[in-house]
């Protein structure tokens, strides 16, 4: 059965929360798309519930289990299985509102015929489930610039949805040298605006609860047992996003020189991130930011 879309969900111990996604997607007003759920390792009855999912579904569904080893490796195994052309990612205890996909695929149908290879896809409004918007919408310099300038533009970005090309998340897929951390989705985001576009729409579509768990991903970041996460979320902006350097060099000056400590604290050599750069502009910043990046290093370290 041909899909148009793939909805993605990677899910860790979510068995009670999986249903908000579950009931919003039955609320869709088109079907022609399929779930694709990727268990990371899950010890709770996860597996029972999407079973139960699927028989009362009128639409596919479809559930994979792998070992515990990270969202990030979710997103490539989904990229491999999925059979839609373009994906939306819905988190595990999350909704999208029930007109979401339909005008997804409208805004990103309206997009030029001829011009649709040039973007990734499209990025929309989120609220909370409060009904209230969460951070900015999109301001009219936002529809001439790419997702890192956006966000640059941005004190306050809050979450947004979108949907985008299943042969754009194959072309710039995660790291996998890294297991069992959280690896940043902006790390796909910095690659893939080397070279494609995104629509902004000022549309509300996307629907996730503003009442995180504890164990929710993101809180991660900082903690010392992700740093090989962490590092990747920080490598980006170097490796990918140099263009944007005269924007806001203090950040990326911040931002680089944390790489280079939180790199080297996750076991990676000076000789290993130099490759990791790529990019001859990066280059040219982190080797000047050595120094610091060792000062912060051996500051993490006393802590």
């Amino acid at each position: 059965m041909s899909v148009e879309i793939s909805v993605f969900t990677a899910t860790y111990n979510r068995a009670d929360t999986l249903h908000r996604v579950w009931n919003s997607l039955r609320q869709q007003t088109v079907k022609n798309f399929e779930w694709v759920i990727i268990d990371d390792g899950s010890s709770d009855n996860t597996r029972e519930v999407v079973e139960q999912f699927a028989q009362n579904s009128d639409f596919d569904v479809r559930y994979y289990w792998q070992t515990n080893r990270g969202k990030h490796t979710a997103y490539n195994a989904f990229a491999g299985l999925a059979r839609g052309d373009l994906y939306c990612s819905i988190d595990s205890d999350d909704e999208v509102l029930p007109q979401c996909l339909e005008r997804m695929l409208f805004h990103f149908n309206d997009i030029l015929a001829g011009e649709r290879t040039e973007y990734a896809g499209i990025m929309c409004l989120a609220q909370d489930q409060h009904g209230e918007l969460i951070g900015d919408e999109f301001w009219p310099d936002d529809f001439r610039d790419d997702v890192v300038g956006v966000l640059l533009r941005h004190r306050k970005l809050g979450d947004k949805g979108g949907l985008n090309r299943l042969d754009v998340l194959r072309e710039f897929p995660f790291p996998e040298d890294v297991e069992r951390v959280y690896v940043p989705e902006s790390y796909h985001i910095h690659g893939y605006t080397t070279k494609y576009k995104t629509k902004f729409v000022n549309e509300i579509l996307i629907q996730p609860w503003t009442d995180r768990r504890e164990d929710h991903l993101s809180n991660r970041l900082g903690e010392v047992k992700n740093y090989a996460g962490t590092a990747y979320g920080l490598l980006a902006w170097p490796k990918y996003s140099m263009r944007h350097f005269w924007r806001n060099p203090k950040l990326f000056v911040a931002v680089t020189s944390a790489y280079i400590a939180v790199a080297l604290a996750s076991g990676k050599s000076l000789r290993r991130q130099y490759h990791e750069v790529e990019s001859l502009a990066g280059r040219t910043l982190w080797l000047p930011l050595i120094p610091l990046g060792l000062i912060r290093y051996y500051t993490m370290r006393r802590r």
